[in-house]
């Protein structure tokens, strides 16, 4: 019989995101005065994306051991999207923000139907330790209420 222990490896996670989004919305709402839903997804403290994969990397560990190769491939899967999310995703939005800066220069002038892009992409090095120590405590718990 299935319990919640057998799926422990996809619960943990999704709870961690969810409080990772919740703890994004609600510092969003103290720090600009209202409730951002465009910003729980990307962008933002703590980094929801290392939340999910911190916390799946760290069950593993703490359950099949940090000498496992499981975790290592996890840990090697980590590190892709952490360095997406501090590099790719941030310069992306950086792009995003000067093309926007553009467009509204040339909507004076011309006529535009171009919206603007999500400037609110990557992270800063303070969100992704954030979402780091999130995900590896949301494990922990995991796995000691679970495990």
């Amino acid at each position: 019989m299935a319990t919640l222990h057998t799926y422990r490896y996809i619960v943990v996670p999704i709870v961690a995101l969810g409080i990772s989004m919740l703890l994004k919305g609600f510092i969003n709402l103290f720090r600009l005065g209202h409730w951002h839903w465009r910003r729980l997804g990307y962008g933002g403290f703590p980094s929801s994306h290392t939340t999910l994969v911190t916390t799946v990397t760290f069950l593993i560990g703490f359950g099949q051991g940090f000498e496992s190769p499981l975790f290592a491939l996890a840990g090697f899967f980590d590190a892709v999207v952490i360095s997406d999310a501090a590099v790719v995703r941030r310069a992306a939005g950086k792009q995003a923000a000067a093309l926007n800066r553009i467009v509204e220069e040339l909507r004076k002038t011309h006529k535009l139907k171009e919206e603007q892009l999500r400037e609110l992409l990557g992270h800063t090095p303070f969100e992704i330790i954030g979402g780091f120590a999130l995900g590896v405590l949301a494990a922990w718990l995991g796995q000691r209420w679970l495990g």
